[in-house]
């Protein structure tokens, strides 16, 4: 089967870790293509060598109407029995290159719809391609729910995989560290994790809390931090593509967002074996991981207090919640095996192949 795989860019994400994780595996049996829509050639994360790469904005960038071309032309020559776009401006682009050739066209989307995007247009151009492609995949139902029954109606629910196979730690290994990564923007709600790990430090004075990431709110972050004279106990750090040796060594996992898709990064906390904690961030990403987990637990969304006492009944009760959480790891890393969803696609690309 011949893959042609549309995204923004590879650098780092978590749509852009999926989707390095994704074509990777289908290399191994399929002829996988990505085409990346702008103007940035840092690949942050690992890619089969069996992948053909094509980055038409690598040396300048392009406007719009010119990338639309390239991406039609490399349909085109490429030939492919199924496009995939992830994001929202790359729907929109495959949907305008696609138009006409009867290629099998899926969209994905990777967030939470009722928040993300923002602007208007861009609400817009995801309906359109949404409307003409002929499959949307959903990380959740709660994300497939907003939209209206005609796009419902082709929409499929497939989840981020797991890529995690090391050992299980033991709980000595972990130290006194809370542990949060993602992009340093609004969605995050990081004032809120910090004003509750300044909540939950009052009575546990050897936990320090480390944010791993970049973003728009750096400054405002680390103002917030000095304000409250915590520069010693929070630490906002460059993220790391191997994100996971951080969450080895921490005792307690926080994801505080208001709204996700499917977050990756809580879900490769727990396949380690890390007690976590998240909001019941909209449209139900964290509520569908963390249902089927008992040593992690879910606080509602914006809860200031719930939060800082969910660290605290983690910290209180280490040995219970490690132990739990091991077991949610070993089953967390069978349902959500990169086979496993790799090979959902891959029935699903069968099943439209079936219907052309």
């Amino acid at each position: 089967m011949k893959i042609l795989f549309v995204i923004n860019m590879l650098s780092t994400g978590g749509a852009e870790r999926v989707a390095s994780r994704l074509c990777s595996y289908w290399a191994k049996n399929h002829e996988v293509t990505i085409f990346q829509t702008s103007f940035n050639n840092k690949k942050e994360y690992f890619l089969a060598d069996e992948i053909r790469y094509i980055n038409p904005c690598d040396e300048k960038r392009l406007s719009r109407l010119q990338l639309i071309r390239k991406l039609r032309k490399a349909v085109k020559t490429s030939k492919p029995d199924v496009v995939v776009s992830f994001l929202d401006t790359g729907h929109f682009y495959t949907s305008l290159a696609c138009m006409g050739l009867k290629t099998i066209h899926v969209c994905s989307e990777r967030n939470d719809p009722y928040n993300v995007p923002k602007q208007k247009i861009f609400r817009i151009m995801r309906i359109f391609a949404f409307n003409l492609c002929k499959a949307v995949v959903f990380q959740t139902e709660g994300a497939r729910d907003f939209f209206a029954r005609k796009i419902r109606k082709k929409g499929f629910i497939i989840p981020n995989p797991i890529v995690y196979k090391d050992s299980l730690l033991p709980i000595e290994s972990r130290e006194k560290i809370v542990v949060s990564a993602g992009r340093l923007e609004e969605q995050k709600n990081y004032p809120l994790l910090i004003k509750a790990f300044e909540m939950f430090s009052k009575s546990n004075r050897d936990y320090v809390l480390n944010i791993f990431g970049s973003g728009s709110l750096e400054n405002e972050l680390n103002d917030l931090i000095k304000s409250d004279k915590f520069e010693n106990k929070i630490f906002i750090k460059k993220f790391k593509t191997n994100i996971e040796e951080e969450f080895k060594k921490s005792s307690i996992f926080v994801m505080s967002s208001s709204h996700e898709g499917l977050p990756n990064s809580l879900m490769e906390a727990i396949a380690i074996g890390t007690p976590s904690i998240s909001t019941d961030a909209n449209p139900g990403g964290p509520k569908f991981i963390l249902s089927r987990c008992k040593g992690s637990i879910l606080v509602n969304n914006n809860d200031l207090d719930g939060l800082s006492k969910a660290m605290n009944e983690i910290a209180s009760n280490y040995k219970k919640y490690y132990d739990l959480a091991q077991i949610d790891a070993i089953n967390l890393r069978n349902d959500f095996s990169l086979k496993n969803i790799g090979e959902l696609w891959i029935d699903l690309f069968h099943k439209l192949l079936e219907k052309k």
